[in-house]
Parts: structure tokens; sequence; C-alpha cells
């Protein structure tokens, strides 16, 4: 999911912090995912030896790669002095196009697509390394992207990145994008308070949740009992995807707003993810069914600590008491409580039912290192005359709201 931009978007600027003798760092451009291959054994090696981070995961980068305009996207790879990989990164080129006709050159990290608004972006978005060698890591990388031998870039964006990130960028030119909250619901807390099913998950949300969906649950009942069934091989995961995605763009298409796979490259990209990552248990696709009637679909990314729910499909219900996304999302939490997993991830996002099933997880930030051009500048400058206004007129209406009191 990608965040909300705000009114965050200050631009600091300061020297860029000097890597560690010998380190550097190589760019070299990916063709399709036949390259990618070539360093796939390194790369599996340092995603392993990293903690295995879902999103940098091989079939991950792999299908990043592949869907990607071919040549679009670069491998970043940092060696210390002895001629050894520290991290690795994917960046992908697209040209955003801003307000007062600007084209900003972008290179995303581990981000690509056919376009800058058809991307994929991932969440705990940072460079593969081990925890130890982030700060060498990154202060290699942004020395590499200044040093010529990089893709031309004006940004380099790393899109919903953990809050530890900021530090480590905090040296250059950086102009903050967006932030936010994750949201999860912690299994394991659950479990040691007694919680392991349906029953007892929705006993332990709030009161007006709590009320909806044991009337909603009751009502799909009457059709029979409550399942969550998981794809169990990848042709049913493939068949499960694409329902979900009928389900899924005839609501945008309703309220004429694009969905998540409105772009046919967005489609392709899951669909080759799910092809790649099944086998490997990384994806699951779900439906949840009253005997037979359809309550929603879930495409969820999965490994052995945390389910993280992607996208949702639900037929829509003309009775306002029937509530298809809470009650399949409950049915998942139920579902994972028994898988041994920790996490039920939301990911990051302010919708409502998030918060309703879920609490506050860790701090999200999108960011860009800018270079130094002209363009970028003109419109730092007219952010900074823009929230220079609203305060102002802030401060008047706050003036005269005094008054008026008085």
């Amino acid at each position: 999911m990608v965040l909300r931009r705000r009114a965050l978007d200050t631009v600091r600027e300061a020297p860029l912090p000097n890597p560690p003798s010998g380190w550097s760092t190589c760019f070299t451009a990916l063709g399709d995912a036949s390259a990618f291959d070539q360093v796939g054994a390194r790369w599996a090696a340092l995603w392993r030896a990293a903690g295995a981070p879902y999103y940098l995961s091989p079939a991950w980068a792999r299908t990043c790669v592949g869907a990607a305009p071919p040549g679009s996207v670069t491998l970043a790879e940092i060696t210390d002095a002895d001629g050894t990989c520290r991290g690795l990164g994917l960046l992908g080129a697209v040209v955003e196009k801003r307000a007062g006709a600007l084209s900003v050159r972008q290179l995303r990290l581990n981000e690509a697509g056919a376009a800058a608004d058809a991307t994929v972006p991932v969440e705990e978005n940072v460079l593969l390394c081990r925890a130890a060698d982030e700060p060498p890591v990154w202060a290699a990388l942004l020395a590499g992207l200044r040093g010529g031998t990089a893709p031309a870039w004006d940004e380099f964006v790393a899109t919903n990145a953990p809050a530890r990130l900021e530090p480590l960028v905090n040296d250059a030119r950086v102009h903050r994008r967006a932030a936010g909250t994750a949201w999860i619901v912690d299994l394991a807390a659950l479990r040691r308070d007694g919680v392991d099913d349906l029953d007892s998950y929705v006993a332990s949300l709030g009161k007006n949740t709590r009320a909806q969906l044991r009337r909603s649950i009751r009502l799909y009942e009457a059709d029979g009992p409550l399942v969550y069934d998981v794809a169990r091989t990848r042709e049913e995961a493939r068949a499960g995807f694409d329902a979900l995605a009928a389900l899924h763009e005839a609501k945008w298409r309703a309220l004429a707003r694009p969905g998540v796979l409105s772009s046919r490259h967005l489609y392709e990209f899951h669909t080759a993810y799910i092809d790649a990552a099944f086998a490997e248990g990384l994806v699951e696709v779900a439906a949840a069914r009253a005997g037979g009637r359809l309550i929603g679909r879930l495409y969820n990314f999965v490994d052995e600590n945390a389910a993280r729910y992607y996208m949702g499909g639900f037929p829509p219900e003309n009775d306002n008491r029937l509530k298809p996304g809470l009650t399949t999302q409950a049915l998942a939490v139920a579902h994972h409580l028994t898988s041994g997993r920790a996490i039920y991830d939301f990911m990051v996002g302010d919708e409502r039912y998030k918060a309703s099933l879920g609490r506050r997880g860790g701090p999200i930030v999108s960011v860009a290192v800018q270079a130094p051009r002209v363009g970028l500048a003109v419109e730092a400058a007219a952010r900074a005359a823009k929230r220079g206004m609203q305060r102002w007129t802030r401060g008047r209406q706050e003036e005269r709201s005094c008054a008026t009191s008085s």
C-alpha cells in the first residue's frame, strides 16, 4: 500500500556522510529476469543472512525485474574494501509528472513498473543487508548515487520505509514525501491472553466493532457454517486471484476510481508473483464462505512470522447489517491464530477497519533524496510558500475567532 501524501514534505540539506574507506557501489542494468538469475545466488545468500525480509525475497525481486520494462531496473551492489558483498538493492527508473509540468527522473528502491503510477511499492522497504551493516551500506549507496556511475536521476525514492531509515539519509538533501502507520493484530499477544478462535477474537474487540461483527456473523451463519478456505494448489490460487480481481475492480469502477489492478502491469506482476512464490509458501489466496455463499476473498503475503493483507474482493450486499469485509478479516485473523504466526499485518494506511480490528504498528515514511536541480528547488520554494500562507491563514482565522468570542 502507498502512503498518502501529507504536508510533511520539508527538505533538509547537509553534507553527505562518508562511507567506510574502500566501500563502493556498483550499478548493473538488469535487462530481464534472466539477468537477475545471474546474481540470484548472492541475493539469496544475503537475504538469508539478513533475516529473510519478506519483500526482499528472491521470488519478489525476480518478479519485480521480470515485470518491469526491459532495462528499467538496475542492481546496486555495495561491497567493502575486501570486495565482499555487504548490501544489495533494486533501483527502478520511472519519470514522475508533477504539478507545473515538472518531470522528475526517479530511481525507486525495490520498486519498478511501467510508469510512476503503475509500480508495485513494497513495505518495510530497505536495502538488503545485515542489520549491523545498514549505516555504512546506506552511506556507500548515497555516495555511489552522487558519484556519476548510477543511471541518470533527480530523486532517489524509498517508499514505505521503516522510520529508522530517516537518520541514515538525514545528511543528504531529503524530501519527506509521506508518513503514516502500519496496523497489526498481535497474534502472539492474543494467544497469551487466551484468544485462540473466532469467538474469542471478536470478544477481544471494541464494543461497536464487536456488536457489528456478531450480528454480521449471525446473519451469515443462516446460510451455513463459516469457513476460511485457503487455496491448496497454484491453479486454485490463480483462479481465486482472478475472481478476487473481478470483485475488486467492480467495486472501484462503481466509485469511478481506479483500483489496485487497474493497470495491466500490476495485474501481470501479481499473477507472475503467485506463479513464482506459491510453491515457497509466500502467498495466500483465500475465500471466506458461509455454506455455499461467498463472503469475501483475500490475497495475503505470508511467511513463517507474519501474514500481510494486501488486497480483498467482496461481493456487494444490500443489507447494511452484513459486513463482508470485517467478517472476512475476522475469519482470516482466527485462521492465523492457529497458524503459529506472530503478526497479522494490515499494512500502512488510515482505513477505519484497520484501527477497529488491530492496533498501531511501527511508523512508516516515504523519503526522496534529491539531486541539486533547479526545478526541484523551485518546487521546494513553492511548497514552503504554500505552507507559510496556510499558517498565516490559520493565524488570521484564530484571531478573528478570539475577537468574536470576546
